[in-house]
């Protein structure tokens, strides 16, 4: 895989609520996901280097991963595809530059948002060392439950 440089930024000022952790009506499931890239799997890209960002420049504080899908696929507004949020350190707060300098502090920050293209969703798990996403029904929200039996689809051993 090449890597792409990123292309021509527009500045400007666009306010951006904090990330959406509310479930709307027309979404089944709700969760929770993480991600780790500190010790990637060597011989992989980092996420960085397959935008194009020189981490000396850029620090990647989020992403949005998208995946079309069902009868929604072909709607012109709808895209798989990977959002990205970094800040542009030279352009950051002295106070918000260095390593975990962003933990704890809540100010606002300056981030740009890069629309990944011909990124995947696949692309951005090859570049992590684990990931985990937990999906739950909105029926249990709220709710215990009880793993009663455990099994495999297909058969076989767990």
């Amino acid at each position: 895989m090449t890597t792409p440089k990123h292309g021509h930024i527009e500045r400007g000022f666009e306010p951006h609520p904090p990330p959406l952790m509310t479930v709307e009506e027309s979404e089944d499931y709700k969760g929770t996901a993480y991600m780790s890239d500190r010790n990637a799997v060597v011989g992989a890209q980092h996420l960085d280097e397959i935008l194009g960002l020189d981490r000396s420049k850029w620090s990647i504080v989020g992403m949005r991963l998208h995946a079309a899908t069902g009868q929604y696929v072909d709607k012109p507004d709808n895209y798989d595809g990977v959002t990205v949020y970094a800040v542009e350190k030279d352009r950051a707060p002295e106070h918000q530059r260095g390593p975990g300098a962003l933990l704890g502090d809540e100010e606002p920050i300056e981030v740009v948002e890069f629309r990944c293209h011909d990124l995947t969703l696949a692309d951005v798990l090859r570049c992590m060392e684990s990931a985990n996403i937990e999906l739950w029904s909105r029926t249990l929200e709220g709710r215990s439950f009880y793993v009663v039996g455990k099994s495999t689809i297909p058969e076989g051993s767990y």
